[in-house]
């Protein structure tokens, strides 16, 4: 039997930093009573080791029904759960403020193995900006949305392009340049 922890806002990341929730509509108390955001695939973490914004993903070896199901939001993160950003090894966040909301999965072998390959749905991109004469435009401030969440907000680097935008499942991008 495994035991898996809730991810919440704040959560450290293996590779240095935290899980960063960015719409917060349910609460974890954690150990020092502060309520945390609860997190969901999909949701943020920035990774020290490589300086960028990283995406949640299923990683750990839980079975899908045990995951907590958001209406909107889609399934819980749990320990052990991957964050996609530059680095490899793919770093997985670790649970220190949610875990007074555990699942215990009994599972087989092949059912964790299956579990712990990221997912295919998984797409990853990155904008290049040029001008009317296909020279890259550096230093702009972008922000990328899906709806009204930011995924990704930086300045473009010396060849024009953004910070790879990785989500779950397709979903349609929205690019916004700062004059």
């Amino acid at each position: 039997m495994t035991t898996y922890y809730a991810i919440v806002d704040g959560d450290p990341i293996s590779s240095g930093g935290n899980v960063h929730v960015l719409e917060r509509d349910e609460w974890i108390e954690g150990p020092d009573g502060r309520e945390r955001a609860v997190a969901y695939l999909g949701d943020q973490a920035y990774c020290e080791a490589c300086k960028t914004w990283g995406v949640l993903v299923p990683h750990a070896g839980i079975a899908r029904y045990l995951r907590t199901d958001h209406h909107k939001r889609g399934a819980q993160a749990v320990s052990g759960d991957g964050v996609i950003c530059k680095c490899e090894p793919m770093p997985v966040v670790m649970a220190v403020y949610g875990r007074s909301e555990s699942m215990d999965d009994i599972g087989d072998s092949a059912r964790l193995l299956k579990a712990q390959t990221p997912s295919r749905d998984i797409y990853d991109e990155r904008f290049t900006l040029t001008d009317r004469e296909g020279n890259p435009l550096r230093n702009v401030r972008y922000r990328v949305r899906t709806g009204s969440n930011v995924l990704a907000s930086g300045v473009t680097d010396s060849g024009g392009r953004t910070q790879r935008i990785v989500t779950n499942g397709s979903q349609a991008l929205r690019l916004e340049v700062e004059h």
